[in-house]
């Protein structure tokens, strides 16, 4: 035993590239030099949405005014993410490489160069932490980003994703500890081909395993981003003329070592119909451990793929299928399924779905732990983009927007709190009145320890100059304070124990920390 775990070990730390097929085999005897690794619970913000069941709640009281305003410049890099923070409540945030439009064309014209978004570790005052930015030095011009929310271990190290399609574990002190590529990460061989990437957060699961959702959305493919390079950088000339439909994979890991232990592909389950599928939220962890998430089937719409019905999947922690909702037989939603769920103490989920026509009303989906529909609550905005969160009484927190494509003066949000009466849903309070506030909630509402909810506002479509708005409401619905922002909210808000807001925003690129 002594010496095949020593060749183990020596394997391991040399990265034994001979062995590589048979790592899996090689997982029941790590634990003898390799110790457990859990989510860090002594953080006050250790992931996406607080915890495993996506509540978005705080033990910590949040602020009840704006008294002051501290902020990190983040320079030249963007956020799309969402801010974690340590025990010493300081944050870690992914960014993503950006500049002017005459910087852009520069770097698409000589893709090979890239640009990589940073893994950022920041304290209290906007001083950057010693052996940060973190930068991977991977990615294509149009794929650098790091947007999703990093995951804090309770030995310091963090993990996340990012569009190169891979995935990182990295120490305290911005050490990489591993790294583990997708089926189809960036090429640097070939930096203008699409990619796989890890948009959604990492989620823990139970016995040392990270799940990732990955997810292809045809970054040089025809459409809307295609258009606008091509009127800002006529010189371009590499993008595809054909689209290609997007797909997303589940992906677990072993976290001390990042050793992949199996691949779910929702379009070989019979519940696709033998179609690709592709997820935008970050999957879940069920009551019995199993990891559920929304997925959206694809299709065609002028030159490029768009989501449309959506399904809600149950995966094992052994990578198989535990239940689908609709059930298999059943036709999918007629609804796509940007958000997350969240997950009630009782095992109940909670799921927003959007009309992806813009047409007619959202939804808000409540489900058993086996994936059996309790009931289902009509909105009239066509959107929810953002996750609901959980009071401690259980009161569902939803927010939405309403995505009109031509009339500005139908693009609004609404805060909505719902009370859970099993076989309904009854509303307790809403604000403001549909149609006051002139944008919507990307942004996923934060719940404080008095159950207050504080929530940030952004544009659609969005553009330069917008600003947001910062909004913290009582238990109540009531106006607690109103902030307008010097730029626009794309991802979410965390809270430290000192009562301070960590507001992310997107353009300009700052990490403001509000009290």
């Amino acid at each position: 035993m002594l010496i095949i775990t020593g060749f183990l070990l020596f394997a391991f730390l040399t990265g034994c590239s001979g062995c590589s097929k048979g790592r899996e085999n090689w997982l029941p005897y790590l634990p003898l030099f390799i110790d457990d690794v859990r989510l860090a619970e002594d953080a006050p913000w250790p992931m996406w949405q607080h915890d495993p069941s996506h509540t978005d709640r705080s033990p910590y009281n949040g602020p009840a005014s704006v008294s002051s305003a501290n902020e990190a410049d983040l320079c030249c890099y963007g956020i799309f993410g969402s801010p974690a923070l340590d025990a010493g409540s300081n944050a870690y945030i992914g960014s993503i490489r950006s500049g002017n439009i005459t910087a852009l064309c520069d770097a698409l014209a000589d893709p090979t160069e890239g640009a990589s978004g940073l893994l950022l570790g920041i304290d209290f005052s906007g001083a950057t932490l010693a052996g940060f930015p973190f930068d991977s030095r991977r990615g294509s011009v149009m794929a650098t980003a790091i947007e999703c929310a990093p995951l804090l271990l309770d030995d310091g190290s963090i993990v996340f994703g990012k569009d190169d399609g891979h995935m990182y574990r990295v120490s305290a002190g911005g050490r990489l500890l591993w790294d583990t590529a997708s089926d189809d990460p960036f090429n640097p061989a070939a930096p203008t081909d699409d990619n796989e990437q890890m948009i959604p957060s990492p989620l823990p699961g139970p016995g040392n395993t990270l799940y990732f959702l990955s997810h292809f959305a045809d970054v040089y493919g025809p459409g809307p981003v295609a258009d606008a390079v091509a009127i800002a950088c006529p010189s371009i000339d590499y993008f595809k003329t054909t689209a290609t439909p997007w797909y997303s994979k589940l992906y677990a890991l072993d976290a001390r070592i990042g050793w992949r232990r199996w691949v779910f592909n929702p379009r070989n389950d019979p519940a696709s119909g033998g179609q690709p599928m592709v997820g935008w939220g970050s999957p879940v962890l069920g009551s019995d451990g199993s990891c559920i998430m929304g997925l959206m089937h694809t299709e065609l719409s002028g030159d490029h793929y768009v989501p449309t019905e959506g399904r809600v999947f149950a995966i094992g922690p052994d990578g198989k299928r535990r239940w689908v909702f609709p059930a298999e037989g059943d036709p999918p939603l007629d609804y796509s399924l940007w958000a997350s769920p969240v997950i009630s103490p009782s095992g109940v989920i909670y799921i927003g779905a959007s009309d992806y026509n813009y047409a007619g009303g959202a939804k808000l989906f409540s489900l058993t732990a086996e994936g059996v529909k309790r009931w289902e609550y009509d909105l009239p905005e066509n959107t929810i983009a953002a996750s609901p969160a959980l009071r401690s009484d259980g009161t569902i927190i939803v927010a939405t927007q309403n995505r009109h494509l031509t009339d500005p003066a139908q693009r609004y949000g609404v805060v909505y709190a719902l009370k859970d009466l099993d076989d309904h849903a009854a509303l307790l309070w809403q604000y403001p009145p549909a149609g006051t506030i002139p944008k919507g909630f990307y942004s996923s509402p934060l719940i404080d320890a008095y159950d207050g909810v504080y929530i940030a506002n952004e544009p659609f479509p969005f553009a330069e100059g917008e600003t947001g708005t910062l909004l913290g409401l009582n238990s109540d619905g009531s106006l607690l304070f109103s902030y307008t922002l010097a730029g626009y909210v794309h991802g979410n808000l965390a809270l430290g124990p000192d009562g301070t807001l960590y507001v992310p925003l997107r353009n300009p690129p700052r990490l403001l920390m509000i009290k």
